[in-house]
């Protein structure tokens, strides 16, 4: 939630609606997901995170999101996160310091993405594993 939005996908979609904690239903937006098989979703700030289930090409995304509330559909940022080789990432989080990765039965994984200052696809930024 963020924007006075509520954001959700499945596979293939990705859709967002006007929420602030008191509505009785939800109108969506729905779209056609950028990225396929979405297992997660984190909003932070003006930043929609998104992690998927696919192995051996990038699967933790970074999204705009426009003033209206809208996501900006071309990732500003896209890395492979694949601690677990035969487990794809399960579900993720932002808190303004760490991105949290879950990939499917395993642990938890704390990463440093050194947002928002340096972020590259082929360095992670800086980033560091922490278990």
């Amino acid at each position: 939630i963020g924007h006075d939005m509520f954001y959700t996908d499945r596979s293939g979609e990705m859709a967002w609606g006007s929420y602030t904690g008191t509505e009785s239903a939800i109108t969506w937006t729905v779209v056609t997901s950028p990225v396929p098989s979405s297992y997660g979703m984190a909003v932070w700030g003006d930043y929609l995170f998104l992690c998927n289930g696919e192995i051996g090409t990038d699967n933790l995304f970074i999204f705009d999101i426009n003033s209206d509330g809208s996501v900006n559909l071309t990732p500003i940022w896209s890395a492979e996160f694949t601690e677990v080789v035969d487990g794809a990432n399960g579900a993720i989080d932002y808190d303004g310091t760490y991105l949290y990765v879950y990939p499917q039965n395993d642990f938890v994984y704390t990463l440093d993405i050194d947002w928002t200052g340096a972020l590259e696809n082929s360095t992670w930024g800086q980033i560091k594993a922490e278990f």
